[in-house]
């Protein structure tokens, strides 16, 4: 059974000979807002790093500091050394932190907070980034897990979870004859304790440059999961392992649907697409007789103005007409008045050339002629 817990948060984190990384993966824990926590530093046979931590941590009033040595000629191991750290561990509650990783702010206060709030659940986690040597972003663990998809692969970051300490009273432990793939058996033995609540966002990076999936050999990881496999087909009852084939075929048959589905989707792609082309010959071909339009639209415009003008200067031609046709009445009146009085005049110079008066003063304008 467990001693009562004398701290809030027990970090544990195994080291050996990295002592650069290590600076950064304490930092990181520095930085997390919890008052009253533990930071044990298992050293698996690797140069003493007492005196670096205690640098690191001197200004540090919320921490307590302990450093476990795992001397070179003791029996060590990354599972020894696991278990060294959960039976020192005084917390409340307990979390794993590799050398080479790091935590963001707010990690520990998120999940403590969520198991806080979820008293059923004893292990929270959340999403990790991972992290290259070239600090590219390679992949994201950040999905529900639960005691079926933990049989079928090791989907949790040794770093993304904090669980609480009673866990431990059922024997739950490292197993110490394997030290790869140590963390996915102790998160199953977990897994038939509790569930686990899944809080979601990113708050750790997984880096991949110095250990981990990306420093392990193919063969080497496919013997491990061999072994432990092998363990726990022995321990699963074939009610457990017959509820993971249906959950199995159930994926398939939703992979299967969801194939079906982006054939779907594809297709529906490849019509919008062709609908998007006839859509923008749509659009030119619009344009073109808007253009068309406005073009005719102006010389409409242009011609009702012409008419216009036209319609104005006929206005004043007709005018001008009829003012000629008054004048011509009145120059037709005029002259008839005038041909009127030429005959008048004709007639009377005719009867005065028929008169005898004229005929008998004839001699006498003959002689004024002469004389003249």
């Amino acid at each position: 059974m467990t001693t009562s817990p004398t701290y809030k948060l027990s970090v544990l984190i195994r080291t050996r000979d990295r002592q650069e990384p290590l600076k950064r993966a304490i930092s990181s824990v520095m930085v997390q807002e919890i008052d009253n926590l533990e930071l044990l530093v298992i050293n698996d046979r690797g140069s003493s790093v007492k005196k670096l931590c205690e640098k690191l941590l001197a200004h540090d009033k919320k921490t307590d500091l302990k450093v476990i040595d795992i001397l070179p000629e003791q029996q060590g191991g990354r599972s020894h050394a696991a278990n060294l750290g959960l039976k020192f561990a005084q917390g409340e509650f307990v979390a794993f932190l590799d050398d080479d990783d790091w935590l963001m702010p707010g990690h520990y206060t998120k999940l403590l907070s969520a198991l806080e709030e979820n008293t059923t659940f004893s292990l929270a986690y959340s999403g990790v980034i991972c992290e290259n040597s070239l600090g590219e972003k390679v992949q994201v663990y950040d999905e529900p897990v639960d005691e079926y998809s933990l049989m079928l692969k090791n989907a949790l970051p040794i770093h993304a979870p904090v669980f609480r300490r009673q866990l431990l009273e059922s024997g739950c432990l490292f197993n110490e004859d394997i030290n790869f793939y140590e963390d996915w058996d102790f998160w199953l033995q977990l897994a038939e304790q509790t569930s686990f609540l899944h809080v979601p966002g990113i708050t750790a990076v997984y880096y991949l440059g110095l250990s981990g999936f990306a420093k392990r050999l193919d063969e080497e990881q496919s013997q491990a999961e061999k072994k432990l496999l092998s363990q726990w087909l022995k321990r699963w009852p074939i009610e457990k392992i017959q509820a993971l084939f249906y959950q199995t075929r159930e994926l398939s048959n939703k992979a299967q649907w969801h194939k079906n589905d982006l054939s779907l989707l594809d297709k529906c792609r490849t019509d919008f697409a062709c609908l998007s082309v006839e859509r923008e010959k749509l659009i030119t071909d619009r344009n073109l007789i808007l253009k068309k339009h406005d073009a005719t639209e102006k010389q409409l415009h242009q011609t009702q103005r012409d008419y216009k003008h036209l319609d104005n200067q006929y206005s004043v031609s007709l005018a001008e007409k009829e003012k000629l046709e008054i004048d011509i009445n009145i120059a037709s009146s005029q002259i008839q008045q005038l041909n009127n009085q030429i005959q008048q005049l004709n007639k009377r110079i005719d009867s005065i050339y028929s008169s005898y008066s004229w005929r008998l003063t004839k001699p006498l304008r003959w002689l004024s002629n002469l004389l003249n």
